[in-house]
């Protein structure tokens, strides 16, 4: 499981790659089940459209804040996130990916699901 300062050290990552002022324009998962929220509320879809304000970490977990609404996430394990240029490669092991509007993806990498 990611230490603290790894988890810290994330959040930093995410900041100066510029995520806060993005938009997620579309979401996609590949891992069955992630996302879905038995309440109907839109799960991963309803991230369409929401602009990245801010992101901060309570313990292990890193909170990115949009403008409606909080995308809490938790690296478990082996997880990992990477910010991607459109020419590069995904992950073997990528989950979740969400689509930036100025084309780059963040990817969720998890070889464990």
């Amino acid at each position: 499981m990611p230490e603290l300062p790894e988890v810290e050290a994330l959040r930093l990552y995410l900041v100066e790659q510029g995520l806060p002022g993005r938009t997620f324009v579309e979401v996609e998962a590949d891992w069955p089940g992630i996302g879905d929220t038995p309440d109907g509320l839109g799960g991963l879809t309803a991230l369409r459209g929401r602009v990245v304000k801010g992101i901060r970490r309570t313990g292990k977990n890193l909170f990115v804040e949009l403008d409606r609404g909080v995308l809490w996430m938790h690296m478990g394990m082996t997880g990992r996130l990477s910010v991607m240029l459109p020419e590069d490669e995904p992950h073997r092991y990528t989950r979740v990916t969400f689509y930036l509007d100025d084309e780059r993806r963040l990817e969720l990498e998890d070889p464990r699901r």
